[in-house]
């Protein structure tokens, strides 16, 4: 069973002034280091509005917070999953470099399982924004806001569990629905078998031996997804071991249909018109934070608007892609590639540079397994106002698009 703990609240926090020697002795990340005299602040965050002094800070920040863990077994997996940090992060636990992550914008997880305690912990996580360590977005197009910007969880894995859940649903001409699923099982043992119940419908299979299972079910009589009708059918998804309920975890879904037939969008077999906006979300109050009521509110200006269509440059929360499920907003989403115009003369550009190369890969993938469960994403872009007549370009677009890059195969929509 997993078991989530929110580690969203009041952490400390500390503008490093002299990075390159904290870097080198990481004292920042220890238990014994003094913070009585660093900042109390919220998280998610960005350190911009913390205060007025930080209003223009670019560099390093230290965050830092402890945690109680309850007794644990042996066999229990610990996950801490970041929804977003801007930009660059190392992440340390009772003083141990347990993992760290590259880009602003897409959900990542550290197992933290060798690291972990019973009873008190502390969680310090290093952060830098500086330009200077930035490779994509290649140009600062947007305000540049550092800090743990969206919900940080303890994830307790005790026994098998699901993960990696995937769905796909699909209206029929004769109006029912078909469900593709598919999934694993962390810590895998004999005879489990998984459970699917939609709109009424149910399967029962086994896990193969590697952890893995996949399936399709047929839904009688479903209405389809759509901006006017956006029905949504509840995918419950159960692990067995015998009678034994294991782990259960709930998915929305809606059918839906999109093909591009001659330059045109087709939603369920109807051309569709994209009537919409390009988001680009930055509150007066949050900065790059988006708040529950936030999103709301975003939603009914779109809905007042017209709007039937968002585009966003960078990957957006998970709470957002589920309001806009269920307000029937579509979502294009892309990872933050833009605006990268190097001369035609200049080579081992980003486009070919490995680094480069290897976090794009890298962000949409984390881009795709954030969004690829829900109706309201329609379209994944890979990039914006880029020089793509480079001789170095054409290869890059093509291999993130997925038709010539290994990384993309387990993970396109």
């Amino acid at each position: 069973m997993q078991t989530n703990l929110s580690l969203n609240g009041t952490w400390d926090f500390v503008a490093d002034l002299d990075p390159k020697y904290h870097a080198q002795q990481l004292s920042y990340a220890l238990r014994e280091t003094n913070r009585r005299h660093w900042l109390k602040a919220p998280v998610p965050g960005v350190w911009q509005k913390y205060g007025d002094r930080y209003d223009l800070f670019e560099g390093v920040g230290w965050f830092a917070r402890e945690f109680e863990m309850q007794t644990f077994t042996d066999s229990t997996k610990v996950l801490i999953r970041f929804g977003g940090v801007n930009y660059l992060c190392r992440i340390f636990l009772n003083g141990k470099e347990v993992g760290g992550h590259e880009g602003g914008y897409t959900e990542f997880s550290v197992d933290v399982t060798q690291a972990i305690l019973p009873g008190k912990n502390l969680l310090a996580v290093r952060v830098d924004n500086r330009a200077c360590v930035t490779k994509w977005p290649p140009v600062m197009g947007y305000f540049n806001y550092g800090g743990i910007h969206r919900d940080v969880t303890l994830e307790i894995l005790d026994g098998p569990c699901l993960s990696n859940l995937r769905i796909s649903a699909l209206p029929t001409e004769s109006a029912d629905g078909i469900l593709r699923f598919s999934g694993a099982v962390i810590q895998n043992q004999q005879k489990l078998t998984v459970e699917i119940n939609c709109g009424g419908a149910k399967q029962s299979l086994q896990v193969n031996h590697n952890g893995t299972f996949q399936g399709e079910l047929k839904v009688p009589t479903i209405e389809p997804w759509s901006p006017e009708n956006p029905k949504l059918y509840a995918a419950n998804i159960s692990l067995f071991h015998e009678q034994t309920l294991l782990d259960q975890k709930t998915l929305d879904c809606g059918f839906r249909r999109v093909e591009i037939q001659k330059g045109r969008i087709f939603l369920n077999g109807q051309e569709r018109k994209l009537k919409g906006i390009c988001y680009v979300y930055d509150s007066p109050s949050s900065g790059l934070v988006m708040t529950n009521e936030q999103t709301r509110q975003d939603i009914a200006l779109f809905k007042d608007l017209g709007v039937n269509t968002i585009r966003s440059h960078y990957p957006l929360p998970g709470h957002f892609y589920r309001a806009c499920d269920q307000a029937g907003i579509m979502v294009w989403i892309e990872p933050p590639i833009y605006c990268y115009h190097p001369p035609k003369t200049e080579t081992n550009t980003a486009f070919a540079n490995p680094p480069h190369r290897k976090l794009a890969f890298q962000m949409a993938a984390e881009m795709i397994l954030t969004a690829r469960n829900h109706p309201c994403v329609i379209i994944y872009g890979i990039g914006n106002e880029c020089n793509t007549e480079h001789p170095e370009a054409e290869s890059f677009f093509r291999e993130l698009c997925g038709s010539e890059s290994p990384p993309f195969k387990s993970v396109r929509g």
